[in-house]
């Protein structure tokens, strides 16, 4: 028996496989039950109907895909506050599973800590002053979760336990500018 006999043997142990082959469609199956293990003439057929069935079938499961939104609640917990705009948090997405991601929020742009500028910096350094003094080592509540445009972070709307909406806090601090999408503009004026 070769190697690739017993691996998909072992794989489709007790399903018989069967697929239309001749000029009239004569079926036939693929693995032979009684000798465990595919007959010497259908293994060369086998890893064309093994891809064939993964691509059928990956037709039919739905995938995750970049428009999705987790609605929310999700607790969560802040580790860290990266600047006014981004946490590092751990978050309860299912009893005893916990997941640690940054968050950056949504609907809104803070200046950044690498600014172009001292003014910029320093809008910076109070916009994460600003959001330590709300929720830093507090728990919080993501809504709106959705995939950011960079790996490992996502985007959401974050609330303290009160209800206080972080992004909302900072435009009203001037810490902030609403954030749909569009360019952003410069701090440094």
């Amino acid at each position: 028996m070769s190697r690739h006999s017993r691996l998909s043997a072992g794989l489709w142990q007790g399903f018989p496989v069967t697929v239309s082959v001749g000029v009239r469609g004569k079926r036939q199956s693929l693995f032979n039950p009684k000798e465990n293990r595919f007959s010497s003439k259908n293994e060369a057929l086998f890893p064309a109907v093994l891809v064939a069935s993964m691509f059928l079938a990956a037709a039919f499961i739905p995938l995750t895909s970049k428009s999705d939104v987790l609605m929310g609640p999700v607790p969560a917990q802040v580790l860290e506050i990266i600047d006014g705009d981004t946490l590092k948090v751990r978050a309860r997405i299912w009893l005893g599973q916990d997941v640690d991601i940054s968050v950056r929020l949504v609907d809104v742009d803070a200046p950044e800590l690498r600014g172009r500028c001292e003014r910029e910096r320093q809008l910076a350094q109070n916009a994460r002053h600003l959001v330590e003094s709300l929720v830093a080592g507090r728990p919080v509540i993501l809504h709106d979760i959705r995939y950011g445009k960079y790996a490992g972070r996502v985007l959401a709307r974050i609330t303290t336990e009160d209800g206080e909406d972080l992004a909302a806090r900072l435009i009203a601090a001037g810490l902030g500018r609403p954030y749909g999408g569009a360019a952003r503009r410069g701090w440094c004026s």
